[in-house]
C-alpha cells in the first residue's frame, strides 16, 4: 500500500475569492473542498511549470 501526501490546508487562512472558487470547483465536479483544492493546485503548478519552460521568442 502506498502512503499518500495530503495537503493539509489552513482552510480559514484562505481569501473568499480562493474558497468560493474551491466551492464551485467542488459543486461543478462533485468532489469534495479538499479534492478540489489539490486539484486546482496542481492545475496551477503544471502552468507554472510549462510557462517557466518556454523559451522567450
Amino acid at each position: 500500500m502506498q502512503a499518500t501526501n495530503a495537503i493539509k490546508i489552513d482552510w480559514l487562512s484562505l481569501s473568499p475569492r480562493t474558497m468560493a472558487k474551491v466551492m464551485e470547483v467542488s459543486t461543478e465536479l462533485g468532489i469534495t473542498p479538499q479534492d478540489a483544492f489539490e486539484l486546482m493546485a496542481e492545475e496551477a503548478a503544471a502552468s507554472h511549470a510549462s510557462f517557466a519552460t518556454k523559451q522567450p521568442a
